[in-house]
């Protein structure tokens, strides 16, 4: 089997009579997908010093790292492009049999011995190539996910991003292994939950999540969902109900030609900013987290209110606890918090300044909450929606996601008009006035009710003398 993006490393080299390549990349080039990451292993103190002689030889960095819980490994940089590396190690036991059995799943299980610069013949004493091809995740032992308790979480996500199915005694061996999870960091757990909810498959994989226990590790907030019923607007109880607004957002934002014809290619660049799409998913069942929590009957009718700042609230605790970054955190509990505002403000008679004005104070999560709440509204089938006044909200929140990007794109950064040392010359001291009176200023100036500096003096004046008369 040829290795192409080896040759250039390798290539006019002495290297080590054991020397493979493992790992991903194995797997990769059996499936003939992309190569990424080059990880090469051979016997104790020659990875040392074959990843010294091949920084010399072709004037890259040697880097000393970790990879835990493997053993430390030699990162040989290409200094030119600091993203073309591979990484040199010793083998996990006395030979690459040991190594390879152990490691977390057959098909990441398989070596190619490196029999010349780019040539190399398979090593598979697991059966990893014949689990490729039925398109089966199965562990390589129960230890194995023991050990390294995030490999529950990661079978996940190879499943989820190559389409596999997990074999019978894996999934009860995830689902023994799972409560393992609670001494993983956040950070490791939160990078694999990305790589899933990035997939189109990331609904029917949290669905398999929940059955194995393993989301209920990762997100102990939405245990509570389960069970708890709405009122007659709905269906299906809030977990059910949660999981189906997470299939019709995952359609949506996966082929969003289906809902936004001609203009999908604008909401697919929207979602491939920073990590939009998966928080988006993420947001979609943490939406109504918090109504166990503000659960009330009136009239024998199940009430929420306020529900959804505790679903932010909910939100905000497990970002914190993942240790996701700001950014990230704060879109996803916007997204959440704002769902039902994004559905109120699609009824029928809301002003586009309104809209306008939310869409300042929220930025780029009023966006994505809009494509939630349209997921929302057709989600619900209980006797009291009307399934045509729900398609035709849906519709229009969809609509509203679009004006989103016409206005981030010619007024989202526009400098107001007028500022507060202006209003000052015009007799207005700073304090409660001052605020309310500039947002409406910007408030008209997003609108296109004013356009001037002249034009934002005469309204506030108008407005003050208004005030003044009241």
């Amino acid at each position: 089997m040829e290795i192409p993006c080896l040759t250039r490393w390798l290539s006019g080299l002495e290297h080590p009579e054991e020397l493979y390549l493992v790992g991903g990349a194995v797997r990769d080039l059996v499936l003939g997908r992309e190569v990424s990451d080059l990880d090469l292993a051979c016997p104790g103190a020659e990875a040392k010093t074959f990843a010294a002689s091949l920084a010399r030889a072709r004037g890259a960095a040697l880097v000393p790292m970790e990879k835990p819980p493997h053993p430390v490994c030699f990162r040989v940089v290409n200094r030119a492009d600091p993203g073309d590396f591979l990484d040199i190690m010793d083998f996990r036991g006395p030979d690459i049999l040991a190594d390879l059995t152990a490691r977390d799943f057959t098909i990441n299980a398989m070596a190619l011995r490196i029999a010349g610069a780019g040539a190399a013949e398979l090593a598979d004493p697991l059966g990893g190539r014949k689990d490729l091809e039925a398109k089966i995740l199965r562990a390589v032992a129960e230890q194995s996910l023991s050990d390294d308790p995030l490999r529950v979480l990661r079978g996940f996500r190879f499943a989820a991003t190559l389409d596999f199915s997990v074999e019978g005694q894996t999934r009860e061996w995830m689902a023994r292994h799972a409560p393992g999870l609670s001494r993983v960091a956040g950070e490791r757990i939160w990078k694999e939950l990305v790589l899933i909810l990035e997939t189109p498959r990331a609904s029917a994989t949290i669905r398999d999540m929940d059955a194995t226990g393993v989301l209920g590790q990762i997100f102990p907030e939405l245990a509570p969902m389960k069970g708890v019923t709405q009122n007659h607007y709905h269906h299906q109880d809030v977990w059910e109900h949660s999981l189906a607004v997470l299939d019709l957002l995952e359609q949506a934002v996966e082929e969003p030609g289906e809902r936004f014809g001609e203009r999908g290619q604008e909401v697919a660049g929207f979602l491939a900013e920073g990590r939009h799409r998966p928080l988006a998913k993420l947001a979609a069942l943490f939406h109504d987290a918090g109504k166990p929590a503000t659960r009330a009957m009136h009239k024998d009718r199940a009430t929420f209110y306020g529900h959804e700042k505790e679903s932010e609230r909910l939100a905000l605790e497990a970002a914190l606890r993942l240790r996701t970054s700001a950014r990230d955190r704060d879109f996803f509990a916007t997204v959440a918090g704002q769902h039902l505002h994004a559905e109120n403000l699609v009824q029928p008679g809301v002003k586009q300044k309104t809209f306008l004005s939310w869409f300042r104070k929220t930025g780029p999560p009023a966006a994505a909450a809009l494509i939630l709440a349209s997921a929302d509204l057709r989600s619900k089938h209980g006797p009291a929606t009307e399934p045509e006044e729900a398609e035709a909200k849906s519709r229009r929140a969809e609509a509203w996601v679009l004006e989103y990007f016409a206005f981030a794109a010619t007024r989202r950064d526009e400098k107001p008009l007028v500022t507060g040392k202006e209003l000052k010359s015009l007799g207005i001291r700073p304090g409660p006035e001052m605020g309310p009176l500039l947002k409406a200023l910007r408030a008209a100036q997003d609108a296109g009710e004013i356009r001037t500096r002249e034009e934002a003096l005469e309204m506030a004046k108008g407005m003050m003398e208004k005030d003044g008369a009241d």
